[in-house]
């Protein structure tokens, strides 16, 4: 493929926005790719520009579904067990990032969106006018998806 440095670019630029794994969006942008190969006309537009806009739309559509999935559990479906399991991980993180967890468990309504990421730029900015540094935002937010992938 002659384009992957293409492929990869947007790929890396749709983890950054979103927060979701590389691999999977790598692999919804080289379906995009070569649904543009199939559709390329020369007269119409530059192969680039064709192949960056068919990825794009490619991937989101896919966050449009991925989005209206239903993953997070209602508090019903809980177990004790799971709920401790939560908080002692919750306990477990640094200062910072128990910080941010206060912020969005104080203002769930506030925070959370089902747009991943308006709710983090939300978050940053608030974090971003308290003083934080760039680092410690990105650092809280890393500890923060690693605790909840292994949980959830």
């Amino acid at each position: 493929m002659q384009d992957l440095n293409l492929i990869r670019k947007i790929a890396w630029s749709y983890t950054k926005t979103t927060g979701m794994e590389f691999e999977e969006l790598f692999s919804v942008a080289a379906l995009g790719y070569t649904k543009a190969l199939n559709s390329f006309d020369s007269s119409r537009s530059c192969f680039s520009t064709w192949v960056w806009i068919n990825m794009s739309r490619e991937l989101n559509d896919f966050l449009l579904k991925e989005s209206k999935k239903d993953n997070i559990p209602n508090k019903e479906s809980i177990n004790p067990e799971q709920e401790v399991s939560f908080k002692e991980s919750i306990q477990s993180l640094s200062q910072e990032a128990q910080q941010v967890c206060k912020m969005i468990f104080n203002s769930p309504a506030e925070y959370v969106s089902h747009a991943p990421k308006l709710s983090r730029g939300k978050i940053k900015d608030e974090l971003r006018e308290k003083g934080w540094s760039w680092s410690q935002i990105w650092e809280s937010f890393k500890e923060i998806k690693s605790v909840l992938n292994k949980t959830v």
